[in-house]
């Protein structure tokens, strides 16, 4: 206890932390819900660091890619539910998967990230395993929930938002707020993106998105090394059709990589591609954190300039030429890497889609913000992904397409 309280008191100056620390060891549970940029996830992992020694601390997240950036595992996988099956029986698919169990059992404390994408009957089920398989019919069968996210982002599918369910309200969760944005490096368009997030935008605020409309009609011709910026998509298909469609343009010479593995690679698949498909000018996306001090983070957008069996090198947009090897994609459990696989780091980017941008930061990205949107948050998340105005250029915009759900206005409100 000593060792922890002088943990505490070397992190006196960040009041946040040690407000959270003080909660976790006051066994409170605990939502961080704000808006993307203002360093939930770093918050997260330094708490971890603080703490592991002292609890089982266990990091989720609701997809495979944002479990990754914080250096976690799903939440399906983590409790061994899966996909849910309303025909099988749960609890006893659960306690069969002895590591599942296990994980359930021994963890003290549990992060959900991107809260969002997470609906009330799963949250539900996630509640009632736990009690049954830790034999506690406390909240989660007594293990200490972390919640972060913002449910101004992608809602979940064909259910209800996580906060309608009967575990929501029983797990009494102490909210935490975090108010800076990080993200951006454009002042203007995070104050725009914060009333975007709301529906609260000004006359004044399309008025700047509008000039992005202007900007995107007034792309000139990209010369092959110059870097283009990707088009978001809400339909998967359109993202797959694009991303093929530009590459074969390019009359370069195609050269594909296969990743070496090791391990049961299936849980990387959405991480790292088995096979990259690249031709010189080819666009990208940067997917780890190659050298944050030079401005080489997960979401950095470049441009291909030399290929060779074993180096690819990228032009990104601050200038700098990087010449990347394969990099080691490991999934780890107990830190035991269980699985490896040594391909490179970045994607195709000509296209992706809104969802899978959830949690990412794009340098550049061209948006249709028109009638192709279907659902509540989607313009926000798809704006939110750039870090400026001048980073942003839009096919298309309406106004009215900025929605929010009204539930979740009134559960913000009441907070």
């Amino acid at each position: 206890m000593n060792k922890l309280l002088n943990k505490i008191n070397n992190f006196k100056k960040m009041s946040i932390e040690s407000e959270l620390i003080s909660l976790i060891e006051n066994g409170k549970n605990v939502s961080m819900l704000s808006q993307g940029g203002t360093g939930k996830s770093t918050l997260v992992k330094k708490i971890k660091k603080i703490l592991e020694s002292q609890y089982n601390f266990e990091v989720t997240s609701t997809t495979g890619v944002s479990a990754y950036l914080i250096g976690g595992r799903t939440i399906h996988s983590f409790s061994g539910i899966g996909v849910l099956n309303p025909n099988k029986d749960i609890i006893k698919k659960v306690k069969r998967n002895k590591d599942a169990k296990k994980r359930i059992i021994d963890c003290d404390i549990l992060v959900i990230d991107e809260i969002s994408m997470l609906g009330a009957t799963y949250f539900d089920t996630l509640n009632h395993v736990f009690k049954e398989v830790r034999n506690n019919q406390n909240p989660f069968g007594g293990m200490i929930v972390i919640i972060t996210g913002d449910f101004l982002q992608i809602p979940p599918i064909n259910d209800r938002y996580a906060f309608e369910s009967e575990t929501w309200a029983e797990l009494n969760l102490h909210p935490i707020h975090l108010d800076k944005v990080y993200r951006y490096t454009d002042e203007v368009y995070a104050d725009i993106l914060s009333r975007v997030r709301l529906a609260k935008h000004t006359p004044a605020d399309n008025v700047e998105l509008f000039k992005r409309l202007k900007a995107y009609n007034d792309i000139k011709e990209y010369d092959m090394y110059d870097i283009q910026p990707t088009f978001l998509s809400s339909k998967r298909n359109e993202v797959f059709d694009k991303n093929k469609e530009e590459l074969a343009k390019n009359s370069n010479e195609l050269v594909i990589y296969l990743a070496s593995d090791s391990g049961d690679t299936s849980l990387l698949d959405l991480i790292a591609p088995k096979i990259i498909e690249l031709k010189l000018g080819a666009q990208v996306m940067l997917t780890v954190n190659n050298n944050v001090e030079e401005g080489l983070t997960n979401g950095s957008r470049g441009v291909v300039t030399n290929l060779s069996s074993d180096m690819v090198s990228v032009k990104f947009m601050n200038g700098i030429i990087f010449h990347f090897e394969r990099h080691d994609f490991n999934y780890e459990e107990d830190d035991k890497v269980l699985a490896t696989r040594k391909q490179f780091p970045f994607i195709l980017a000509y296209c992706l889609t809104i969802h899978k941008c959830q949690g990412s930061t794009l340098d550049c990205a061209v948006i249709d913000a028109g009638y192709t949107i279907f659902e509540n948050h989607m313009v926000y998340v798809a704006l939110s992904r750039v870090r400026s105005l001048s980073g942003l250029y839009l096919k298309a915009f309406q106004p009215f397409k900025i929605k929010v759900d009204p539930k979740v206005i009134d559960f913000l409100r009441e907070l």
